[in-house]
């Protein structure tokens, strides 16, 4: 997880990357948020999933969804993120 994030770019620790088996990362991505991903054995990396990114609180509540392939979108995440934080 450490290569991957390190690769991504991702400073600090307010990011929590999730990981497990296939099975309970797509059960949790589609039961708690709406999330689609399914293995596609014609895809680079073996899976397909949504463009979003979701944020979620401390008490793991869904915050808000975000298409991370729309600059808007991403800009309105990165505003709503601050305004996340800022909260106690």
């Amino acid at each position: 997880m450490k290569r991957y994030a390190d690769k991504l770019g991702v400073k600090g620790n307010q990011w929590e990357f999730v990981h497990g088996s296939y099975e309970d990362i797509f059960n949790k991505a589609a039961k708690n948020y709406l999330v689609t991903a399914f293995q596609d054995a014609k895809e680079p990396q073996g899976l397909v999933h949504d463009g979003y990114f979701l944020l979620v609180d401390k008490q793991k509540r869904m915050r808000g969804a975000y298409d991370g392939t729309k600059e808007d979108q991403v800009e309105k995440l990165m505003k709503d993120m601050d305004i996340l934080l800022q909260e106690k």
